[in-house]
């Protein structure tokens, strides 16, 4: 009796994350949500409801937490990560279930809801969670909220996108007709593998973007904040020009966004996404530079490059064709894909690419991975994980095959020259081994799509930014230039004349640079203006594609 008790007592808490159902994945969730607390202050308060029993589950979080290296060790941070408890409340109790919600979570007062998909369960339990939610926000909120209470963000993983979009066009219609005297749910359904192949795309082809995308989308270095454009005055260029500590990159007007603003866009009645590193220096004024003014109309950003480029995919698991058909869209008829297949791997789905056939090779020797004339032709590498072993199979098998890339990629004596080699992991624990210089870019998957889910929990209104950051059918993306291919003459310039160059000559707005550090790979965003531009450098911008 005691064992069925423990866990049903009542919650009282409000401004907290709800996280209903538990899988492996909550963990990442968990540790995203102790990175995001501010300097001196505790994490947000945590309610997991779940199967599980909740001694044992805390347990489980509390060795997790101590174990992880990456979560800030400040003395207060130590404090709560030996502690959970301190923060996090566990109940045993059903997501589907009105009462559970309301008495077990009091997910009336939450700031937002991360719902995880059990490895049991199939997508539509998932939404019978979302309308168990909304049922009982209808039925528990009409006397607690004021009219103008904001929507409770609801964010989920789904794998087959058009059901989860139908009901989120759905409830969004319900909430715009129906009578504000009760909470609605902003329903915020989220696809893994959408996300990972908008990623994939771009960190396929630019050098150090995986890692650009990381500090964006979780807490440890630089984010994205909205500031209210009133409060700082001017236009958009001004302040591009003349922020110490903070880049726009976007305005936003109520639930529209403007990508892509002139530089005399007046910022009265907007609000200004922008790249800062905390809230504070996200909101500091900024101080004039009458020698570095931007204004005016704003170019069209950059010509699509014209050039082919050649792939090769190391392994075809199932999010292969995906890449393949993305990067389509976006690379000039005549490019290439070649293939090698590892020994349990099925053949490509699809036989041409780029309007020409795909060159298919097997793993088994020769190798091609060790033909240096081979990977000569080649300036992408995509080495896929493999899906038919287990993860640590699969990652030692994906590391081995890095060996060989890297080792050619060392015989490259120009800097400029674009080969890039990207990993596709599955275990964290690895990209520590595949971190020393194997690697251009490392995709450990989950780790992003916790990233995403707990910044949008945190700020809703930077789903629409995040969403076209990670796709590539919006118009602006992420890309990266060598300094030299940019405008040679910024070599020993400041970061302010940088930015102001920049955006004076296409439009795009400079966000940070990838330098070797003692001999390491190192992305440094919203650098001091006052940082020196090197030769080695390679430019990441937010630009704008062209047709």
């Amino acid at each position: 009796m005691e064992f069925m008790h423990r866990g049903r007592g009542a919650v009282s808490l409000s401004g907290h994350i709800v996280v209903l159902n538990w899988n492996r994945f909550g963990i990442r969730v968990i540790r995203e949500i102790v990175n995001s607390a501010e300097p001196g202050h505790p994490p947000r308060q945590v309610t997991v409801l779940c199967d599980d029993d909740p001694i044992s589950l805390m347990h489980e979080i509390a060795a997790a937490l101590a174990a992880n290296e990456e979560i800030e060790r400040s003395t207060l941070h130590r404090r709560y990560i030996r502690h959970p408890e301190k923060w996090i409340t566990i109940r045993r109790g059903s997501a589907t279930n009105t009462t559970d919600l309301a008495h077990l979570t009091s997910i009336n007062n939450a700031h937002s809801v991360i719902i995880l998909q059990r490895d049991e369960d199939n997508e539509s339990r998932t939404i019978r969670t979302v309308l168990a939610i909304d049922a009982t926000l209808a039925k528990h909120s009409q006397e607690i909220f004021p009219k103008d209470q904001i929507p409770l963000p609801v964010i989920t993983f789904v794998e087959h996108h058009a059901l989860a979009t139908r009901l989120d066009a759905r409830l969004s219609l319900i909430a715009n007709r129906a009578e504000k005297n009760r909470r609605y749910l902003n329903y915020i359904p989220l696809s893994p593998d959408d996300i990972r192949h908008g990623i994939e795309t771009q960190v396929s082809r630019h050098r150090g973007l995986s890692a650009v995308y990381q500090d964006l989308l979780n807490f440890g270095g630089h984010e994205l904040y909205l500031v209210d454009g009133e409060s700082i005055g001017g236009t958009f260029g001004e302040f591009l020009s003349q922020s110490e500590h903070a880049t726009p990159l976007c305005l936003m007007n109520s639930s529209e966004v403007d990508f892509w603003p002139n530089w005399d866009q007046p910022l009265l009645n907007m609000q200004v996404v922008v790249l800062a590193e905390n809230q504070a220096d996200a909101h500091q004024n900024v101080t004039p530079h009458s020698s570095s003014h931007i204004g005016g109309a704003r170019n069209i950003g950059r010509r699509r490059d014209i050039i082919t480029e050649n792939f090769l995919f190391v392994g075809w698991n199932r999010s292969s064709l995906s890449l393949a058909n993305s990067l389509e869209k976006i690379l000039p008829n005549g490019s290439g894909l070649s293939v090698i297949l590892r020994a349990r791997d099925d053949a490509p789905d699809v036989s041409t690419f780029s309007g020409l056939p795909i060159q298919i090779f097997e793993s088994h020797a020769p190798d091609p991975l060790d033909d240096a004339d081979f990977l000569q032709t080649i300036d992408h590498v995509v080495v896929f994980a493999d899906e038919n072993a287990t993860a640590g199979e699969s990652d030692a098998t994906v590391l081995v095959d890095l060996v060989a890339c890297r080792h050619h990629v060392n015989q490259i004596n120009d800097p400029e020259r674009r080969f890039t080699v990207v990993a596709e992991l599955r275990r964290r624990s690895s990209r520590y081994v595949a971190d020393v210089r194997l690697a251009d870019d490392l995709l450990v998957n989950d780790s992003l799509m916790a990233s995403t889910a707990v910044q949008l929990a945190f700020a809703p209104a930077l789903e629409p930014i995040f969403m076209a950051l990670l796709s590539i059918d919006e118009p602006v993306e992420l890309v990266t230039r060598h300094i030299n291919k940019l405008d040679a003459n910024l070599v020993g310039k400041t970061w302010q004349d940088l930015i102001v160059g920049v955006a004076r000559e296409t439009g795009e707005i400079a966000l940070g640079f990838r330098r070797d550090v003692n001999d390491e790979p190192e992305v440094v965003l919203n650098p001091k203006r006052n940082e020196i531009v090197m030769a080695q450098d390679e430019i990441v911008l937010l630009s704008k594609r062209q047709e």
